[in-house]
């Protein structure tokens, strides 16, 4: 799913690419100029900023905890701590995964009581809006056993089943292990797997939406210039 979510990124990116390439030019400003729904797309620039931010912010710590919780589980050390520390991350992230999916519903039926005046922006916000409300909605749901020969989730198979209190009777609390633990010892290292999987996923998933970023501080800029002819 993270890798899905990225491509559509990456393809948002190259729609406000090209959008913007039709915003510079000379004749487009100047019929957009005094144009109302150019303050409409400023306002839903706000918005998607906001999103883009929030879920950047929270990607990027998840990935922080995945790569703490994957040390401790190589040194064996403190794994237990960094389990709870992990749990209250994921927690948090799909907490603002629900609030930005909530904003993101609520632009959506604000945008469908007004009449389009502009196709091209007005087509590029919906679909920044609906490639935001699927990030969000992965975020929103947390670790959730995947279909059969598909990865995703926020914690590893192994974790998924248990609390962090829990982690020790899985042998991923990080203590010692004894040379005959041959399941303790397995189950840290597909943990250890799966975190670094999931590593991956997720800088896809960050470096994606900093680009995205950029874009859409790009476009808002396009579009105060037009505001301001």
């Amino acid at each position: 799913m993270a890798e899905k979510v990225r491509v559509a990124l990456d393809r948002l990116g190259e729609m406000y690419g090209s959008v913007g390439e039709l915003l510079r030019l000379p004749e487009t400003r100047r019929a957009l100029a005094g144009e109302r729904w150019v303050t409409r797309e400023l306002d839903a620039s706000v918005t998607l900023l906001d999103v883009c931010a929030a879920a950047r912010e929270a990607i990027s710590s998840v990935k922080q905890q995945a790569q703490d919780l994957r040390s401790a589980l190589r040194t064996r050390r403190g794994g237990g701590g960094a389990v709870r520390a992990y749990f209250r991350t994921t927690r948090a992230a799909r907490e603002e995964g629900a609030r930005c999916l909530r904003i993101l519903k609520q632009m959506e039926r604000k945008r469908a009581a007004r009449p389009p005046r502009s196709a091209a922006a007005e087509g590029l916000t919906e679909a920044a809006i609906t490639v935001f409300r699927s990030l969000s909605s992965v975020m929103s749901q947390g670790p959730r056993r995947a279909p059969a020969g598909e990865k995703r989730g926020w914690l590893p198979e192994k974790m998924k089943k248990r609390t962090a209190e829990d982690v020790s009777l899985l042998g991923l609390d990080g203590r010692p292990r004894r040379e005959d633990d041959t399941a303790g010892l397995e189950a840290v290292e597909e943990a250890q797997r799966q975190l670094h999987r999931l590593e991956v996923g997720f800088q896809g998933l960050e470096a994606g939406l900093e680009a995205a970023f950029r874009r859409l501080v790009q476009h808002r800029v396009l579009l105060l210039n037009i505001l301001s002819q």
